[in-house]
């Protein structure tokens, strides 16, 4: 037995040699492991730490661009393009904010801003000091009923002077309108405001939206002394259109003439007065003799009787519509709100300077009726 084992374990050299390279093989293979950290070392990762680092550069790059930039007052609902850049902000994130603003609305709040992609809070607490949110204006009697008009829009009118312009003003169809005017020249005037529901055009519930706002004047009674005269004159008569209308030797220049002056016209009493001046400031002086008749409230009969008194100059302050903010724009009647306000700037930041009218047209949410209204008054 023991001959058979010294005879079963004897190697020869070359046998022990591939037996002491395979244990060594072996050991490798299980050493392997723990060597390949030492030779190909590997980072450390820590996402938190990362996650640190990463807001810490952008707290750096913030505070750079805070400290190279002068902050100013600013409204988060009127500020464009330009402005929020000059506050610090990168193009992209600019874009961004007037994006947001365009989608949900105005501001309400100072820490609204913070809802805007990018907005951070310490870019928010930088600038939350210069942050001025202006309070909406309250609503006046007159819009809210305006608001809830069902359709109409009237003003105090005369049917047998009104103008057709002005009945599609209030809101009625042109064929209402041109029904109107013709029943006036073929048939005669109205005695009565019930001879509107005459008109088979006129709906009862456009009817009675205008009845509150009918005022007929009666046609003069001549004397004695006028029916005489009437008589010798014959061939001299004065024609029927303006027997009922005093000639007036007044002569006003509308965008000179003050309140006191704007009296001594027929119909023209301290209230109105004081609205024409004030409606001709806000606009920057009437183009026109016919704009006198948007004065809130003024009856079409009155000015009728008061236009052939006027007599046009040019206007005296125009829109400079490539240097005026959201907030100067704004307060011209004619743009009226915020929103369209802001609408004309931020076209102009994104697309540059508006050269011509044309270039107005080209933002498509402008009416062609408010392009025409503010034509006038641009100044390029």
């Amino acid at each position: 037995m023991k001959a058979f084992l010294q005879e079963y374990l004897a190697y020869t050299r070359s046998e022990r040699r591939g037996i002491l390279a395979l244990v060594l093989l072996c050991l490798m293979i299980l050493a392997f492991p723990s060597i390949l950290p030492l030779l190909f070392p590997k980072e450390t990762s820590d996402f938190s730490t990362f996650q640190k680092d990463i807001a810490a550069f952008e707290t750096q790059q913030e505070k750079a661009a805070s400290a190279s930039t002068n902050l100013f007052v600013f409204d988060p609902n009127a500020i464009d393009q330009a402005g929020l850049q000059d506050l610090g902000l990168s193009e992209k994130v600019a874009n961004t904010y007037l994006n947001y603003r365009r989608q949900f609305g105005d501001f309400e709040r100072k820490e609204d801003l913070k809802k805007v992609y990018g907005f951070t809070e310490t870019l928010f607490q930088e600038l939350e000091p210069f942050i001025q949110i202006e309070a909406r204006e309250k609503e006046t009697q007159e819009e809210i009923v305006s608001r809830n008009t069902p359709k109409l829009r009237p003003v105090t009118f005369d049917p047998n002077t009104v103008r057709k312009s002005s009945l599609v003003g209030f809101g009625l169809s042109e064929k209402v309108a041109s029904n109107i005017i013709n029943y006036r020249e073929k048939v005669g005037r109205f005695e009565q405001k019930e001879d509107l529901k005459k008109l088979y055009s006129l709906s009862d519930s456009d009817y009675e939206q205008l009845a509150t706002f009918i005022e007929i004047e009666p046609l003069p009674v001549e004397t004695t002394d006028q029916i005489a005269s009437n008589d010798i004159a014959n061939s001299n008569t004065v024609p029927d259109a303006y027997e009922a209308r005093e000639l007036s030797r007044i002569v006003l220049d509308i965008n000179k003439a003050g309140a006191e002056e704007w009296q001594q016209l027929r119909g023209i009493g301290p209230t109105y007065a004081n609205r024409i001046v004030k409606f001709r400031a806000a606009l920057g002086g009437f183009s026109s003799t016919q704009q006198v008749a948007e004065t809130y409230g003024l009856p079409d009969s009155t000015f009728q009787n008061i236009l052939f008194s006027l007599r046009p100059s040019p206007i005296f302050k125009k829109l400079k519509i490539n240097e005026l903010d959201a907030k100067a724009l704004k307060q011209h009647p004619y743009i009226k709100d915020w929103k369209t306000a802001n609408i004309i700037v931020n076209y102009r930041a994104q697309h540059g300077k508006y050269e011509s009218i044309d270039d107005l047209r080209k933002v498509r949410v402008l009416s062609e009726e408010l392009i025409r209204q503010l034509s006038p008054y641009l100044e390029f």
